[in-house]
């Protein structure tokens, strides 16, 4: 299972709360880090950055004729 943080949560256990130390890590300027990074809606998932854009409604596959695994 992937392990999902905010980026403000993975900055505080593993940086301890230190911006300048995650922007290091990740070759971006501290600005970029506030300003950019933190202002959003930007998440960890399995030690990637990645921004939640918007939800995705679930879908009914059966409509569809899609077998799924359940």
């Amino acid at each position: 299972m992937s392990k999902v943080l905010t980026l403000r949560q993975y900055i505080d256990d593993y940086h301890d709360g230190n911006q300048a130390a995650f922007a290091r890590q990740c070759g971006k300027h501290e600005q970029h880090v506030y300003r950019q990074l933190l202002s959003c809606d930007f998440i960890v998932v399995d030690g990637k950055v990645a921004q939640i854009k918007y939800p995705v409604k679930p879908v009914n596959n059966e409509k569809k004729g899609v077998k799924t695994n359940d």
